[in-house]
């Protein structure tokens, strides 16, 4: 099971911002020299260890967790307990007015085979977003940033 938790990032995926998961490590001259096994670390990653990540995922010492409820929740996403029997999670933002005075809700479906769907409402009406493949909390923030929902 745990192993369907969690996947290996590619080297486009690590950047400033992005969480992932490491094994403790020591550095030297040389770089990344030595992997501890023990335990598993949380990092977010900052301009000034980008590029010792990126090496240290070629080694294998890092992971990135499956975006989860828990995740979409930590985001500022609020869980609806009435769709637990469908095929999705429903989760929504508080809905909110627009600099424009419009009132706006955002809902996030989370499919169990990784997709979500993602609509906005603007005055009642569903502007659709669309189904996007979003795979873990940083991609669901840099997501949300751009529709300026954070």
């Amino acid at each position: 099971m745990e192993n369907n938790k969690y996947y290996v990032p590619t080297i486009e995926e690590i950047k400033v911002g992005f969480e992932l998961q490491y094994h403790n490590f020591s550095i030297d001259e040389a770089g990344v020299s030595e992997l501890n096994y023990d335990r598993w670390d949380t990092i977010t990653l900052k301009e000034n260890n980008v590029k010792v990540f990126m090496e240290y995922g070629i080694k294998g010492g890092i992971r990135v967790k499956y975006l989860n409820r828990e995740d979409i929740e930590g985001c500022g996403w609020k869980y609806d307990a009435n769709t637990s029997e469908l095929e999705y999670d429903l989760f929504y933002i508080e809905p909110g007015y627009d600099d424009k005075s419009r009132f706006i809700q955002y809902s996030l479906q989370n499919y169990k085979n990784g997709k979500i769907y993602l609509d906005k409402c603007i005055n009642s009406g569903v502007h659709e977003i669309g189904f996007l493949t979003i795979r873990n909390k940083s991609e669901l923030k840099t997501l949300m940033k751009w529709l300026n929902i954070i």
